[in-house]
């Protein structure tokens, strides 16, 4: 049996990280023009795809991964993780699951679940979402979290935040609402 002295001086040494339920937002992260060239490319090179499932999601979306006219997207996401890397204080290794661009119709929204699951959910470590559309055409959609606080993100504005925090984007009500979605993976939490 491990000595009860021993353990109590390894726990002592631990460093709290305060940020393991913080929401961060990158104000001005993509333009409106960097916005449509987005839903452009997702148009363009995506597999279009309606999702629902049992009441939680209920979108079209296009699946876009890193390819030459994508380059442009996953660098200015990398960089903008970089920054917020040493925040969260988490091992990293990339976006093994591409990014969503996921169009929310009047009427849908995305109910109260979290990112993080089982297999190769697994390994999402952060969760990344930008509004492409001007909230200020349509009304609802807004990100809300259980947990944590934020303010609801502009268009092109990036909110990135633990893949364990429960969220939902609200209902929209008026005209439809594109979201940029992805994921920073890396080693599963043990």
């Amino acid at each position: 049996m491990a000595n009860p002295t021993r353990l109590l001086a390894n726990i002592v040494r631990l460093q709290p990280n305060d940020s393991l339920m913080q929401v961060r937002v990158v104000r001005r992260f993509l333009t409106p023009l960097e916005c449509q060239q987005t839903i452009d490319l997702a148009q363009k090179l995506g597999d279009p795809q309606t999702q629902a499932v049992a009441g939680l999601r209920c979108t079209s979306q296009s699946r876009i991964f890193p390819s030459a006219e994508t380059e442009w997207i996953y660098a200015k996401l990398e960089q903008a993780l970089k920054d917020l890397a040493a925040v969260y204080r988490f091992e990293l290794n990339g976006f093994y699951q591409g990014a969503i661009v996921a169009t929310i119709n009047q009427g849908e929204g995305f109910d109260w679940h979290v990112d993080l699951g089982a297999g190769q959910d697994a390994t999402r470590k952060l969760t990344v979402i930008v509004p492409l559309s001007n909230p200020a055409d349509c009304d609802g959609g807004d990100v809300e979290f259980r947990h944590a606080r934020s303010e609801p993100p502009g268009q092109g504005e990036l909110t990135v935040f633990p893949s364990w925090l429960e969220y939902r984007l609200k209902p929209v009500t008026t005209s439809d609402r594109v979201w940029l979605l992805s994921w920073v993976s890396g080693p599963p939490f043990v």
